[in-house]
């Protein structure tokens, strides 16, 4: 017969699960959301209970949001490590009685296999604690992803743009090292996941001791290419690389000897947090003469913002539109748009043009740390279509992207641009290029394409580091054959919705290039983005003349 004793703390293993977990209420006549399996991590806890009074879920954090939702942040999982019998007596008496001896409330998610105890992240030490003195074993406790500030080892995701897994962390004495993954994201266009952002902030290092951190997956992420790439590494206010990072057997590694100090952050290029957009906004609308404008709103509900140059438009002046960030993790397009709205400042271009900045097309998308997609999984740059009455890209039937939608809306009420920059950053190109893409657009004509061989010309000129010296040759993109451009990207639409328009896509680098100088082939630098920017608007001011007449 089964043995019924009612179960001891001695009989019982947990393990603290990485992840920061959301409860969920909904109707219960709501539908159970398609993409909820799809924007977890495979090994994180997803469940769905469905009763008369409602629908609960219970899912990952940064999962998107439902409307109607009632949501309760904060949770952490302590998986009681199974299979548990059923014949397995007081499992649940024992736990929930040593938690509330430690003053810890508890929910608790039950599966054929075993239970999840669920507690507040501010109370996890005190339970990982009573447990332990309990007589139970708890492993990964608690290490990951704490926001609290702790003296003990930790991996932390920062509020802005923090994304990681952690696997295991080790310390001891003068030796540190984390085991990581990277953290998926639902992305509509790849019908799946898409995963190669990472920024998060290593505490309790120890210094002038040796720090280690993997990255084990590197090898599956969706731009798999990370050879001559550097990881990034803010220690103060300081962003640098870290030389010696290598990227053997799919694994990413990079190592601190005679470490520094007890915490640094770590991303896969500095980061702009939307703080930091917002100051700069409130600069150029304060000393800067520009406009600030709100066309339109993000699925998470933030406003879709611009900045605009030189007064309302007129007859006589041409239109100018750049835009930064539709891939929220190209972070050098928010340190380029720095360049571009410093710049612009009493620059003679505006006398001519008025100029509409956007900094960032995507900020859901740049807080919730994703590379690709906003806050519903849509890749802003495959969502252009309406532009020319084109059918959405691959797997965004109906794309749920109002961003891009308030970009082509505010682009139709001023007349269509005579000039559109579109930037972005390539995750393995090591140079700065434009894209040949617009140059497939049905309209593109010899003219067009004359105007963007000048354009290449007049910002090599300006840019010492626009198609960096070097063997690079064939720079970008192969060129679309004639009128088989896609038409859901923004360059492309734009060209083909606003003929006569100079439209284009340009690509910063994430890594070096051996041709830009000691500092630089460590990888691209915010300086550089920033100086980019600057001279992309001498650039634009240089190309003016060359426009095709205005569109009537």
């Amino acid at each position: 017969m089964p043995d019924e004793r009612a179960v001891r703390g001695s009989d019982l293993s947990l393990l603290v699960l990485p992840e920061f977990y959301e409860v969920v209420r909904l109707a219960p006549t709501a539908p159970i959301p398609a993409d909820l399996f799809a924007c977890a991590d495979p090994n994180a806890v997803v469940s769905i209970t469905r009763t008369a009074d409602e629908l609960s879920i219970i899912r990952p954090r940064g999962a998107r949001r439902i409307d109607g939702e009632t949501r309760e942040e904060g949770w952490r999982a302590l998986k009681v490590k199974g299979p548990l019998p059923f014949h397995l007596v007081g499992v649940l008496s024992h736990l929930s009685a040593t938690l509330a001896a430690a003053g810890v409330s508890i929910f608790v998610n039950s599966t054929y296999d075993t239970d999840y105890v669920m507690v507040k992240d501010d109370k996890l030490h005190a339970a990982v604690d009573a447990l332990k003195a309990g007589g139970s074993a708890v492993d990964g406790a608690p290490v990951p992803a704490t926001r609290f500030l702790a003296q003990e080892p930790s991996i932390v995701e920062p509020e802005d743009a923090g994304a990681i897994v952690v696997v295991s962390l080790t310390s001891a004495g003068s030796s540190y090292h984390a085991d990581l993954r990277l953290k998926p994201e639902l992305c509509l266009e790849a019908c799946g996941h898409f995963k190669q952002w990472f920024c998060f902030e290593a505490r309790g290092m120890p210094v002038g001791g040796t720090a280690s951190f993997s990255i084990l997956d590197a090898g599956e992420s969706t731009f798999s290419d990370w050879h001559g790439y550097k990881v990034a590494m803010l220690r103060g206010t300081a962003w640098d690389r870290v030389a010696a990072t290598t990227f053997e057997d799919g694994v990413l590694s990079w190592t601190l000897e005679g470490n520094a100090t007890s915490s640094a952050t770590f991303a896969y290029w500095p980061t702009y947090s939307l703080e930091r957009t917002r100051a700069l906004c409130l600069e150029a609308q304060a000393t800067l003469g520009a406009e600030r404008v709100a066309i339109g709103a993000t699925v998470d509900g933030r406003d879709v913002e611009c900045l605009v140059f030189g007064g309302p438009r007129t007859p006589e002046k041409r239109l100018v539109w750049v835009q930064h960030r539709q891939h929220p993790g190209e972070v050098a397009a928010s340190w380029f748009a720095e360049g571009v709205v410093r710049r612009l400042a009493g620059h003679g271009l505006l006398e001519r043009a008025t100029v509409v900045v956007l900094p960032n097309l995507n900020p859901d998308g740049s807080r919730r740390g994703y590379l690709r997609v906003n806050a519903a999984g849509a890749n802003l740059n495959r969502c252009w279509g309406a532009l020319n009455g084109v059918a959405p890209g691959l797997g965004q039937s109906a794309p749920p992207a109002p961003e891009t939608a308030a970009a082509i809306a505010a682009m139709r009420r001023l007349g269509g641009p005579d000039v559109m920059l579109d930037v972005h950053q390539d995750e393995e190109k090591p140079y700065v290029f434009i894209s040949k893409t617009p140059l497939g657009a049905p309209s593109c004509d010899d003219r067009m394409r004359a105007l963007h061989a000048k354009f290449h010309d007049v910002y090599r000129r300006r840019s010492p580091d626009f198609e960096t010296p070097g063997p690079v040759d064939p720079v970008g993109y192969p060129e679309p054959s004639p009128g088989g451009a896609n038409l859901n990207i923004c360059s492309a639409a734009v060209a083909q919705a606003f003929p006569g328009c100079l439209a284009m896509t340009l690509e910063m680098p994430y890594k070096g290039n051996d041709n830009a100088g000691a500092v630089a082939k460590l990888g691209f630098t915010p300086k550089q983005a920033v100086d980019l920017g600057a001279a992309a608007v001498d650039a634009i001011a240089d190309i003016l003349p060359d426009l095709p007449p205005r569109r009537t």
